[in-house]
């Protein structure tokens, strides 16, 4: 996951950066997401902490997700995809699921 593209960096809390890398499920009401959280300053040793977590969710269903910060916080992320068209409206519907065929 590459650090420096700003389009992935979902949001920073304190000095932590959480990235989120997409990838649409084939069967078009998952998605595949890679999440990856690093501390911006470095430490003693010079390293970064850096954790990740994969997960595959439907489409709009919601993941938390906590972490303990080297200083004793808690950061709790909730992450909640939608699948859209281009145009920005949904692809499916609430209602809607795959079939079992």
């Amino acid at each position: 996951m590459e650090w420096l593209d700003p389009g992935k960096v979902l949001f920073r809390v304190d000095d932590y950066a959480v990235v989120v890398d997409s990838v649409l499920g084939a069967d078009n009401f998952t998605v595949d997401l890679n999440l990856a959280s690093r501390q911006e300053k470095e430490l003693k040793n010079g390293a970064r902490r850096v954790d990740r977590s994969q997960i595959t969710l439907w489409d709009r269903q919601t993941v938390a997700l906590l972490e303990k910060t080297d200083e004793g916080k808690f950061i709790y992320s909730f992450v909640r995809p939608e699948i859209i068209d281009p145009a920005g409206f949904p692809i499916n519907k609430p209602d809607e699921a795959p079939s079992k065929e």
